[in-house]
């Protein structure tokens, strides 16, 4: 699984629940059961500076993917500290670069930190960005960046989900709450758009998009769910809404 399909997943099981304050609370439920770090690990060098709270950082990487632990005294901060490294974990430098996490904020997480707390986020991945940035000569398998309609479709299944908009020139965007939350990754292009109509229309379909330059009609998930896809043309390009 590639950031962007975690990205996806992980968007999704924040968004079921309806306040950032909730999101927050599961985060720290979470954390009370990953293990402390071993005393060895507990050591003045692994502090990350400039925190009112301990917070200790490993990171490793081994045959080109990274992998970070942590641990505080603070729950809360292990909490919001442990959600990056287990997100980054498992994949190569350049990925991780390309993927900042930026996506918690539309969650409304991190207005409920105190300013201390939101530094301690900002300091973990300032050492995440770091150690990918030194390790980016260490040869992993690439990952390709691109999330599948597929993955996006089964976001749009969580209860949360709004609408899936899809639009040549950005990345994938799903509505939560009104709110837009792009899957980080490449822009949309004309051709990947005209495949992803494909595989959710058909001939008879796209050939009215063609024609009258908007279609609407309903396509089966898993032939468990029924989204309403609308597709339209603007400026030569296909716009795609799902709901």
């Amino acid at each position: 699984m590639n950031l962007a399909e975690k990205q996806v997943q992980l968007t999704a099981r924040l968004a079921a629940l309806k306040h950032g304050q909730d999101r927050l609370a599961s985060l720290v439920e979470q954390a009370k059961k990953l293990p402390a770090l071993p005393p060895a690990l507990r050591v003045e060098a692994s502090l990350i500076p400039g925190c009112l709270a301990k917070l200790w950082f490993v990171p490793r990487c081994e045959v080109g993917l990274c992998t970070f632990v942590c641990d505080s005294n603070s729950l809360v901060v292990k909490a919001i500290a442990g959600l990056l490294c287990e997100f980054y974990s498992g994949h190569p430098p350049a990925e991780i670069l390309a993927h900042p996490p930026e996506f918690l904020v539309p969650l409304g997480i991190t207005q409920h930190l105190t300013p201390n707390r939101r530094n301690a986020l900002g300091r973990i991945w300032e050492r995440i960005r770091q150690f990918a940035g030194e390790h980016l000569t260490e040869a992993a398998p690439s990952p390709t960046s691109l999330c599948s309609l597929d993955d996006l479709l089964q976001v749009m299944n969580s209860d949360a989900a709004e609408e899936l908009r899809l639009r040549v020139g950005s990345p994938p965007a799903v509505i939560f709450g009104g709110a837009s939350h792009p899957i980080a990754g490449p822009p949309l292009t004309p051709e990947r758009m005209e495949r992803l109509l494909q595989s959710v229309s058909g001939t008879r379909q796209r050939r009215e998009l063609r024609d009258q330059g908007a279609v609407q009609f309903v396509y089966r998930y898993r032939q468990v769910t029924d989204f309403v896809v609308c597709a339209r043309m603007e400026n030569g390009n296909v716009l795609i809404d799902i709901h």
